[in-house]
């Protein structure tokens, strides 16, 4: 990823900025994090797909096998002690925790500096956990919108992405006091 941003860079018109999110796995090395940033890239992000450690090694693995939570988390804590808050970007996925789980991890998250977002769970025919879980209801999914919104607006944080890119993203919606 970095090879690929640092080839970017020089082609964008934002002054040496890459302006969006580059979702990839945490380095190993914490100096890799240094060298991702001076790529010009705005927004990283090590998703964590869902909230607490448990859930993360039940429904992540491969994530958990080849960085796991302890290390995924460490990063984060590197990269805004270093970088500042509301740089560093977490999607979970919307439904895969209970929603009161869901909101503690946004709200854990933020503390920390990170900016929560979260993507729709729609189950693939076929997937395992397509076979073991459904959908959220439009309750779970508003509240979680409405819930983020206030922890941007404490936080002084954007939604992950802004209305320009989703202009009709229920983020921005429940953020600008429409929903």
């Amino acid at each position: 990823m970095i090879e690929v941003l640092r080839v970017i860079q020089p082609l964008t018109p934002w002054k040496g900025k890459i302006k969006g999110n580059a979702a990839l796995m945490p380095p190993k090395n914490f100096n890799l994090i240094d060298k991702l940033m001076d790529t010009g890239i705005e927004n990283p992000s090590f998703n964590l797909e869902v909230w607490g450690k448990n859930k993360f090694e039940d429904i992540c693995p491969g994530k958990e096998k080849y960085r796991g939570w302890n290390h995924i988390m460490e990063c984060y804590k590197y990269g805004v002690k270093k970088f500042g808050r509301g740089v560093f970007w977490c999607n979970f996925v919307a439904g895969l925790n209970k929603l009161e789980e869901l909101e503690e991890g946004f709200a854990k998250m933020a503390e920390l500096g990170v900016v929560p977002g979260a993507n729709v769970f729609h189950p693939d025919v076929g997937a395992i956990l397509g076979r073991k879980m459904k959908s959220p209801t439009e309750e779970y999914i508003i509240k979680i919108y409405r819930f983020a919104a206030k922890i941007y607006h404490k936080y002084k944080y954007l939604p992950f992405f802004n209305e320009r890119v989703l202009r009709n993203s229920l983020a921005n919606e429940a953020y600008k006091g429409w929903l």
